[in-house]
């Protein structure tokens, strides 16, 4: 998940989907409870935000089809291609100590214990075991593990992680 002003993207169109206004989302959240039958969301672009409500989904891999009751044919659905699905910051459950959405890591300047600029989070995939994010600078791409024994501390305030060297890491 990532954010923008009070809402949290939680999928994005990707295209439509059959003739009576369904779309195909790439779901980017972990939660599957997000894309309920009768749950209200936003279609968010650049300025633009709307509010619609679920009417039908249906699970495809990594992705969901979905029915929106703003959307009632291809072509309307068309010209949704590319929005994210968001939904309001507030409606989040809160986490436990030591745990974070994605749109809270992804933005944060990474750091090694020494002070070294390492690059910024652009992105989390996840292994099965552990999260992995990916951190670039201009010239460089490093993956670093979230774990523990490397990950010394996340602070949102000052939007910055504190990382700890590990041999190969770098």
């Amino acid at each position: 998940m990532s954010e923008i002003n009070n809402y949290v993207y939680i999928g994005r169109i990707v295209s439509p989907h059959g003739l009576h206004g369904e779309v195909k989302v790439k779901v980017m959240t972990d939660n599957p409870v997000r894309f309920a039958k009768g749950f209200n969301i936003y279609l968010i672009r650049d300025d633009k935000t709307s509010r619609s409500r679920i009417v039908n989904v249906k699970p495809q891999g990594n992705f969901v089809i979905l029915k929106l009751n703003t959307i009632n044919d291809k072509m309307e659905a068309e010209k949704f291609r590319e929005y994210f699905l968001g939904i309001e910051k507030d409606k989040l459950a809160k986490l436990e100590e030591g745990r974070y959405y994605y749109f809270e890591i992804i933005g944060l300047a990474v750091y090694s214990v020494e002070g070294d600029f390492i690059g910024n989070v652009v992105d989390i995939f996840s292994t099965g075991g552990n999260d992995v994010y990916t951190v670039k600078d201009h010239e460089k791409e490093v993956f670093i593990p979230a774990l523990k024994e490397i990950v010394e501390k996340i602070d949102l305030v000052n939007k910055r992680m504190t990382v700890r060297h590990q041999p190969g890491l770098f």
